[in-house]
C-alpha cells in the first residue's frame, strides 16, 4: 500500500481521489499548496499528486521546494490540471513530472502511480 499526498483545492476532487484510491493506498489529503509543504516535511510519502493551479503556491512551485530537500520525491509528484497559463506551462515544461488534464480517467492516475513507482 503506497502512502500518496492528494493536493488540491477544490473539495469535490480531493473527496473523488479518497473515495477512488482509498481502497488500494493511504491517501492523505491537502486543501493547498502550503499544508502540503509542511506534511511533507513531517511525513514520509511515495507520491505526490498535485493540482496545478491553486491560490498562493503553485504545484510546480511546490514540486520546486520539495526538490531543494526531497529530490527523490520531487520526481515522483504527478500534476493535474483543468488548464493553466504561459508561465506556469513553461515550469511544467522545465520539470519531468506526468502531467493528466481534467477530467482524467481513474485508469489513467492508476496507469501513472504505477508506473512513478515501479522505478
Amino acid at each position: 500500500m503506497l502512502k500518496i499526498l492528494y493536493i488540491d483545492d477544490e473539495p469535490a476532487l480531493r473527496s473523488a481521489f479518497r473515495r477512488l484510491f482509498r481502497q488500494q493506498h493511504d491517501v492523505t489529503i491537502a486543501e493547498n499548496a502550503e499544508v502540503a509543504l509542511d506534511l511533507l516535511k513531517k511525513f514520509k510519502f511515495d507520491v505526490v499528486v498535485s493540482d496545478v493551479i491553486m491560490p498562493g503556491l503553485t504545484g510546480p512551485d511546490l514540486c520546486l521546494k520539495v526538490r531543494e530537500f526531497n529530490p527523490d520525491l520531487a520526481r515522483r509528484f504527478i500534476f493535474v490540471s483543468g488548464g493553466f497559463d504561459r508561465g506556469t506551462g513553461q515550469k511544467l515544461g522545465s520539470l519531468t513530472n506526468r502531467l493528466l488534464m481534467k477530467p482524467y480517467r481513474r485508469e489513467d492516475m492508476a496507469d501513472a502511480i504505477q508506473a512513478i513507482t515501479s522505478v
